[in-house]
């Protein structure tokens, strides 16, 4: 559901409008996950590349700048801050996240 070629800020306002139904969506590591809450981000990249997966942001390369994805959720899981996440679920910078195909 989240088109990474899209503009960060365009996309922070769709995770607002989707929350709380239907949420937004984007798989990573073959797991689609829902974004709760995310802000524009400062960096840039290949739209839907990691750039950023520590205790300070998951931040994700948008068509214009980034987007820092502040709370996530797994199939079956809770809603979790970014660092939360990231302590149970790894991810590497550089990954792809990819759009939910409709």
């Amino acid at each position: 559901m989240l088109d990474w070629r899209l503009p960060a800020a365009q996309l922070a306002r769709q995770v607002r409008a989707f929350n709380p139904h239907p949420g937004a969506s984007f798989t990573l590591q073959g797991k689609v996950l829902k974004v709760w809450a995310a802000r524009p981000g400062v960096g840039n990249g290949r739209p839907g590349i990691i750039l950023q997966a520590d205790r300070d942001a998951l931040l994700v390369a948008c068509g214009e700048g980034a987007l820092s994805l502040d709370e996530v959720q797994q199939p079956g899981g809770r809603r979790l801050p970014a660092a939360e996440f990231l302590n149970g679920a790894p991810v590497s910078v550089g990954a792809l996240c990819a759009q939910v195909a409709s």
